[in-house]
């Protein structure tokens, strides 16, 4: 029993111990769901104050593109109207030129703004990392910020901006109704 339909001889050794802990915890009557490639988004690195437990959780939905996940209860045809840059964006927030931590800060208190004003979607500009000695370090941290308590349960989606919104270098933020 090791997830992928096939029998315990198969795998790496991590994946044998997995598979076994799982059929110790649950028993052999019980296996993992087949078929499921849904990864969850860890909570962003934690810093005074910041309780992991009350962090968003979003699935992404394909390994490769963590700047894509949903939360519950977003339904397919808003994901695929997001994805393909239909939904107007109410707003813009450019982090061109931020440090990581300054940027987060700005993206955090304009996405409270837009949440306040009862803004839909916001378009956020974090640049593709040209200028970065390394990874494109604000595209990689908003997934993150984005799970952040201060915005957890009002982000409904994230998903990377189609090239005449700035593709790579952005990312559309849908967020949740506010019932008022």
């Amino acid at each position: 029993m090791n997830g992928r339909g096939g029998s315990k001889g198969g795998g790496t050794d991590s994946d044998r111990d997995t598979d076994e802990s799982f059929a110790d915890a649950f028993g052999d009557d019980v296996s993992p769901l087949r078929g499921r490639d849904d990864r969850v988004a860890d909570a962003p690195a934690a810093r005074p104050g910041y309780d992991r437990r009350e962090a968003a959780v979003f699935i992404h939905p394909d390994p490769d593109e963590p700047g894509l996940g949903f939360a519950d209860g977003i339904s397919d045809a808003q994901r695929r109207r997001l994805e393909r840059g239909r939904i107007p964006c109410e707003r813009r927030v450019d982090l061109h030129g931020m440090r990581a931590e300054e940027a987060r800060r700005h993206c955090l208190d304009e996405l409270s703004e837009a949440i306040d004003a009862g803004e839909r979607c916001v378009l956020v500009v974090h640049g593709r990392g040209k200028n970065s000695k390394q990874a494109p370090v604000l595209r990689q941290a908003l997934p993150g910020w984005l799970a952040e308590p201060r915005l957890a349960g009002r982000v409904l989606a994230f998903a990377p901006a189609q090239p005449a919104d700035g593709g790579n270098g952005a990312t559309y933020v849908l967020l949740r109704r506010t019932r008022g």
